[in-house]
């Protein structure tokens, strides 16, 4: 990316300092570093002020771009920490003392970029340079600078504006500069110069008459009159079946300019080295994809390395490299049917057959294209290496492009590539060929989901697209957005107009597996599969087989080794990434090379296994799963306990990964359980399928601490219903009952008491018993609480207490007397609370651990809030944040917060009670505590209408309501809608009626 931003620059002379696109996806850069990705809101935030050029933007237009429909009430808040965060982003590293975003004058905002420093200013700098150009020269090479700016739509990774006036505004900008250099060039007899940029926009803008007209012209006046009369009839019929129209005058009197032969064909600069030179240019390219769709950034930077701007001193050679299937051949067609024109003695195509079991000998090859130049073959050398030489003679101050396609290794092309610059080598390989010196290496992964549904579209027709549009999106995730599996699919759905599109998606589906289906009499995406894998040694064969047994999310670099049960794969990883059979990724915070495989490699890889003995794929499974669970073990330990579980027996993972190596790579435990949290739950609903129950509980157990202090309540929920199920299927009860306490403990911690209590009365009739009783007692009590039953919630935990107490479990004793406490405050005896809540902090404090001690300092504060007894509340939250430092839980912070602010109401101070709640709201909402969000909400609320701010008040209670709704907490929504009443009556200046 970086030095994609340095070509930018140098198109118009700018070097250094920041950087902002604008002209393609949204780019900021610092020097030669690009900012980390931006959230999707901060996105748009920037993108529209970008767009600006300087001028203010009302802080309403970008809240309407932000959020679609009804804002919520914190909208303007938001916006103003979004601009605050571009703010200091755009500042650093140092960029001078200028403010790059000023503070909001009044209601606004404004980004202020030089030309030097926004790429739409500088391609409308250059644009306007060439208006005033003295010579036609000057005028178009300004135009072609200007055009250089952009990387392909304006934001096109900014879904939010892709309809916003401003970036419509801008894309006709853009085409009204390519009409104003395609009659600079026109006028000045150079129709070859401006060809791709109206051949560009014309595949764009198809039913552009102006575009059109101009590119008849400039097809005619390179000599491909034929063409410019063909492409007349294509639109004129389009304009007549899409529109109802005929071709407007300016269409006409090109298409009559051209008939007439009126347009001078432009004079070709003859590259011949003497009279007796007979050459004769060569078009051997075959047709490019008339459906090929996006790809854009890869064009673009595909055509620039081919054919870099300025006088380059060397031979370009690009090799595009990627997965079977990703659609490597047709890219390159199409980039080298754009750059036609710059190669005007020709294109060579080859192929090699590099994926086939005999790849051609390049010699064979070298002879091949000798031919093709016009040497007889009585004149073709019978040395390989005087071939190669005769080859480069051939080519030598000539501007040829030469395509070879599906090349097996660097030593096969390296003969190809022309000795003299003005000529380049395109090359396609599976393979990433680092051998080949010299070369720029452009990777090809799968096409972007938004790319890939627009080929789908091209292939089966909008109107089939429009009757289903999600089911669309379902066919790219099925087919991996994969182009040959999206080419057969579109294919197959093509020759079969009654089908819907869901109809392809069923069968992908289907029991009989997608490589069954993506297939017809020319393509099969199980044969491209299966010509890379024939190609591997024996030991990266077993290796990518066996691969089929990881889930879908990326892994680590010693899965591998795990697999095969060896410490050395280095070689193994190096042959599957160098022919793409396994796409390398970053290295992430562990410092552990990633690596991810395309879900149809892992179909393949999975049909592979089958044939290797059960035992095979069991003992690596078996290896795998100890990994993980070392790993995971590892992590936790690092992390603070659990507040609501007694830490439980938990069998120890075997060794697998050294000691030293285990603890290095879990080192950072939140970094590592958040970069494998996929893998994790993956591994732990394998273990269930594969009836490993032990190592199943053993790996959730390990998870618990990262769920609770991370609120990945929604993956405890996940884990344990998966447990929960296959216990009950294999007779295992106590273990089912244990996970169906801990599915409802997560819907209690997701804020859903209205479900948890269903399966929380199941729980405490199946753990009569057995040892986790009292904890049962506590989440039914608990679930009852949210609920607004305190009778229910007091009699669990008093019970719950009692039987903690008589089996010896302290953590347990010390939840239910936290819990009788919040139960009697919010009772009606408020001071009883306050006593039972001082003596489990005794506990929590006895017991010595902080995870305990937070919890019940939580409950004592707000039990305090409701005794009247703030300034003790006050000193309990400080207490509690301060001890929440060294660990870290956010909702933990969030709940400290929220209590400050009843504390700083019931002592008077209204202004202090909503600071605290505000600071208190995007706590909530990071963690997803939705209960606990509402809850906030609401009491911010009321502290707005004492306050008679009745428009805030309404937009908070708003917002509570529609949680407490989803959240099905009935006496919560009658509380909040009475609220609501009061202040529209207030509002409205009627009296209320409470």
């Amino acid at each position: 990316m970086a030095a994609e931003v340095e070509g930018l620059r140098s198109v118009g002379g700018i070097s250094g300092g920041l950087w902002v696109g604008v002209l393609g996806p949204l780019q900021v850069v610092h020097g030669n570093v690009e900012a980390r990705s931006l959230p999707a809101a901060m996105r748009t935030v920037l993108g529209l002020l970008a767009l600006a050029g300087g001028s203010p933007m009302r802080r309403e237009s970008l809240i309407e771009a932000v959020w679609t429909g009804t804002p919520p009430a914190s909208a303007a808040g938001l916006v103003h920490t979004y601009v605050s965060r571009l703010r200091s982003m755009l500042r650093s590293p140092p960029v001078g003392d200028r403010q790059l975003i000023p503070a909001g004058t009044g209601s606004g905002y404004r980004l202020l970029l030089t030309a030097e420093q926004l790429d739409l200013l500088a391609f409308r700098r250059a644009a306007k340079d060439a208006r005033k150009a003295a010579s036609a020269e000057d005028a178009c090479c300004l135009f072609e600078r200007a055009m250089g700016f952009w990387r392909g739509e304006v934001l096109a990774d900014v879904d939010t504006l892709a309809e916003h006036p401003a970036v419509r505004a801008l894309a006709e900008e853009r085409v009204q500069v390519v009409l104003e250099y395609a009659d600079t060039a026109m006028a000045a007899g150079w129709p070859g110069r401006i060809l791709p940029h109206l051949q560009a926009l014309a595949a764009h803008n198809p039913l552009h008459e102006a575009a059109h007209a101009r590119l008849l012209m400039a097809l005619a006046g390179t000599g491909r009159q034929a063409e410019a009369l063909t492409l007349y009839e294509e639109l004129r019929h389009r304009l007549d079946e899409e529109l109802g129209v005929l071709p407007g005058p300016t269409l006409r009197e090109a298409h009559a300019k051209v008939l007439r032969q009126e347009i001078k064909i432009q004079a070709t600069v003859s590259n011949s080295t003497g009279p007796a030179d007979t050459w004769q240019p060569v078009f051997q390219l075959p047709a490019a994809p008339a459906d090929f769709t996006g790809r854009a950034k890869e064009s673009k930077r595909l055509i620039s390395a081919v054919s870099p701007p300025g006088d380059h001193p060397g031979v370009p050679v690009v090799v595009i490299s990627g997965l079977p299937g990703a659609g490597k051949t047709a890219l390159a067609l199409f980039a080298a049917h754009t750059i036609r024109e710059r190669f005007p003695d020709g294109q060579l195509w080859v192929q090699l057959a590099g994926a086939s079991s005999r790849p051609r000998d390049p010699g064979d090859v070298l002879g091949e294209l000798l031919r093709a130049l016009g040497v007889p073959g009585s004149a073709i050398p019978d040395d390989y290496h005087e071939r190669a030489v005769c080859y480069r003679s051939r080519l030598a101050d000539r501007r040829v492009l030469v395509v070879a396609d599906d090349a097996a290794a660097a030593a096969q092309v390296r003969p190809l590539v022309p000795g003299t610059p003005g000529c380049a080598l395109l090359v396609t390989s599976r393979h990433q060929l680092e051998g080949l010196e010299g070369a720029h290496f452009m990777p090809l992964d799968v096409m972007t989901a938004r790319d890939a549904a627009g080929f789908v579209t091209r292939l089966v027709g909008e109107r089939r697209v429009a009757a289903d549009p999600e089911a669309i999106d379902r066919l790219v995730a099925v087919c991996g957005s994969l182009p040959l599996a999206l080419r057969i699919a579109g294919a197959k759905l093509a020759t079969r107009p009654s089908w819907p599109v869901s109809a392809m998606v069923r069968r992908l589906t289907g029991e009989h597996g997608r490589l069954r289906e993506l297939e017809t009499e020319e393509l099969s995406v199980r044969a491209s599969i299966a010509s890379s894998y024939q190609s591997l040694s024996a030991r990266s064969c077993r290796a990518f087989r066996l691969l089929a047994l990881l889930g879908p999310a990326d892994f680590p670099e010693w899965v591998i080794g795990l697999l095969l049960g060896e410490p050395e794969v280095a070689d193994v990883l190096d042959e599957l990434t160098s022919r793409s059979l396994l796409a390398p990724l970053a290295i992430d915070d562990s410092e552990e090379l990633r690596y991810r495989l395309h879900d149809l490699l892992r179909d393949y890889a999975s049909e592979r296994l089958t044939e290797e003995p059960p035992a095979v794929g069991d003992d690596a499974l078996g290896r795998l799963f100890q990994g993980w669970l070392q790993l995971a073990q590892t992590a936790s330990e690092q992390l603070s306990p659990e507040p609501y579980f007694p830490e439980p027996a938990s069998r120890l993972a075997t060794e697998v990964i050294p000691a030293a190596e285990a603890k290095r790579i879990s080192a950072d435990p939140i970094a590592w359980f958040t970069t494998e949290r996929l893998n994790l739950l993956a591994m732990t609903e394998q273990a269930c399928r594969t009836g490993r129950l032990d190592v199943a509980r053993s790996l959730a157990l390990a998870q618990c601490r990262f769920n609770h202090l991370e609120d990945r309540h929604d993956d405890a929920e996940r884990i344990w219903s998966s447990i929960a199920e296959t216990a009950r299927h294999s007779a295992l009860t106590e273990l089912a009952s244990y996970a169906e306490l801990r599915i409802g403990a997560a819907l209690v911690e997701r804020g859903r008491a209205a479900d948890a209590m269903q399966v929380l009365n199941q729980s405490v009739a199946a753990a009569e018993g057995t040892g986790h009783l009292a904890l049962a007692l506590y989440w039914r009590g608990a679930s009852a609480a949210d609920l607004e039953d305190f009778e229910r919630a007091l009699q669990d935990s008093v019970r719950g207490a009692h039987v903690a107490h008589r089996e010896g479990i302290r953590l347990a004793v010390l939840m239910n007397l936290r819990l009788q406490s919040t139960a009697l405050a919010l009772g009606g005896s408020p001071h009883r609370g306050v006593d039972i809540g001082e003596h489990a902090l005794a506990i929590s404090t006895r017991l010595g651990v902080v995870a305990y001690e937070l919890a019940t300092l939580h409950n004592l504060a707000f039990a305090c809030t409701l005794a009247g007894q703030h300034r003790r509340a006050l000193d309990l939250c400080a207490r509690q944040l301060v001890l929440n430092r060294d660990i870290g839980d956010k909702r933990r912070e969030a709940q400290a917060r929220g209590v400050l602010g009843d504390a700083y109401r019931g002592l008077g101070q209204p202004e202090k009670a909503v600071d605290s709640w505000l600071s208190a709201l995007p706590l909530f909402r990071s963690q997803h505590a939705y209960r606990h969000l509402a809850l906030c909400l609401q009491r911010l609320a009321g502290a707005y209408e004492e306050m008679t701010r009745y428009p805030e008040a309404l937009a908070s209670l708003e917002e509570s309501l529609l949680i407490f709704q989803r959240l099905r907490l009935p006496r919560k929504v009658d509380q909040v809608q009475d609220a609501l009443a009061r202040c529209r009556m207030a509002v409205e200046g009627r009296p209320s009626l409470c």
